[in-house]
């Protein structure tokens, strides 16, 4: 064979063997049509998924049904009863969180709010109190609370009626001055939020205050006090509000009653919340034991109050000063309370006297 000839054979056999460098022109459809593709694609898939849950459902429906027929009526009257039972706790859940739910909207429950609730509850008036005056009030539950114990009661006593005069809406001489306000307006205008709780606590009126920050960052009282105890340090003002709340407040003893910061029985009961502290539970162990009424002032303005001491001794001069007022305050709540005692026995030998003359 000749040379051109193996050639060509060679020639031949490496096209058939070298691949093509050619592309395959294959026509690819453009972005609008692989849009298409894909929604059609997404549609059907949908479309199946949808036929799926409702031939799952359809099932679903079929097996309760099936179920309820083969159910005796015992465990029928159960499903019901069940069901109806979480409906009613559904319903009442959402009462209980949502405001405006349908059984408001539809007027089946009034959607009455917080503040009309409020605004609608009565308010104690004391101004024409005839059972009991404040210091009588006073009087009787720190007897209770000191176990008859007429010295320590005393001690206390004198200590408030040097400081308020047994007058629960008392402000500080000073500020009626300085603010050009009574204390039925100033109470009033606390009880009605005019005067917010931030500015009560911080003896604010009109933007005035004459407190200041310390060092620490805590608000100081220079004045302002207030009630029985003339409160005057911020944490003791906060303490009679945050007791005055709860007082009035869900559950409280005036719950039934409006927010009165000046409620002579809540601030009685807030000077014998005092006592009970933890804070103040060795003051009152120690004003029980207390040998005198002047013994017990004494205690309470050292451990307690920590007034101005005018004569700079002390407190041992201030204490019997305070202690004067005793025998005064003694007779003006003894004396009531011996009159009514009277009256009861004077009552009841009228009654028994009616009861034997019916009999003859």
């Amino acid at each position: 064979m000749s040379d051109s000839a193996n050639q060509d054979n060679n020639q031949q056999y490496s096209r058939r063997e070298r691949p093509s460098r050619r592309r395959n022109k294959t026509s690819k459809p453009g972005f609008l049509a692989t849009i298409i593709n894909i929604i059609n694609n997404s549609s059907d898939a949908a479309k199946n998924y949808s036929e799926e849950k409702v031939i799952r459902a359809a099932n679903r429906v079929k097996l309760i049904k099936d179920g309820w027929k083969k159910a005796s009526p015992l465990k029928r009257m159960r499903i019901i009863v069940g069901t109806g039972i979480v409906l009613i706790l559904i319903a009442a859940t959402l009462e209980l969180v949502l405001e405006g739910t349908l059984l408001k909207k539809s007027g089946l429950i009034e959607n009455t709010p917080l503040e009309k609730i409020v605004e609608a509850l009565p308010s104690k008036e004391y101004k024409t109190y005839d059972k009991e005056t404040e210091n009588q009030i006073l009087f009787k539950k720190l007897m209770k609370h000191f176990d008859n114990n007429t010295t320590a009661v005393l001690g206390v006593m004198c200590n408030l009626n040097s400081e308020s005069k047994f007058k629960a809406n008392n402000l500080e001489d000073y500020n009626n001055e300085m603010w050009g306000i009574d204390d039925d307006d100033y109470t009033e205008k606390v009880n009605t939020k005019i005067i917010d709780k931030k500015d009560f606590l911080e003896s604010r009126h009109a933007e005035y205050s004459n407190g200041y920050y310390n060092e620490y960052g805590q608000w100081v009282n220079v004045d302002g006090g207030y009630g029985y105890g003339q409160y005057t340090a911020y944490g003791k003002k906060e303490g009679l509000y945050q007791f005055a709340e709860r007082w009035f407040g869900p559950d409280g003893e005036g719950e039934k009653y409006k927010f009165n910061i000046a409620d002579p029985e809540m601030q009685a009961s807030y000077v014998v919340h005092l006592l009970n502290s933890d804070e103040y539970k060795s003051m009152d162990s120690r004003i029980r034991s207390a040998a005198s009424v002047v013994d017990a002032c004494y205690i309470w303005l050292k451990e307690y109050e920590i007034p101005f001491d005018p004569y700079n001794d002390g407190y041992y001069t201030l204490a019997f000063d305070r202690a004067y007022a005793a025998d005064d305050i003694l007779a003006s709540c003894d004396a009531t309370a011996k009159a009514s005692t009277i009256e009861a026995a004077k009552d009841k030998a009228k009654k028994e006297s009616k009861k034997s003359k019916d009999s003859k």
